[in-house]
């Protein structure tokens, strides 16, 4: 794969990342999650900032793969 299509390949994972984030971080998707898992209500935060973290860290390994 050459520079320009790994680049490219890292800045659209980066932008879906930051799209994920955002909707998951969105009151609408607590209120959602917590109206279908009551229990989440409690953990919600915890939960995103595990599934956050686990999100980043394929995009760390790709970011560091490419060395630039």
């Amino acid at each position: 794969m050459n520079s320009l299509s790994y680049l490219s390949l890292i800045g659209v994972s980066w932008t879906l990342y930051f799209v994920l984030h955002s909707a998951v971080a969105s009151m609408g998707m607590k209120r959602w999650a917590t109206g279908a898992a009551p229990w989440l209500a409690r953990y919600y935060r915890l939960l995103f900032n595990i599934f956050a973290l686990l999100l980043l860290l394929p995009l760390g390994w790709l970011s560091l793969q490419w060395g630039g």
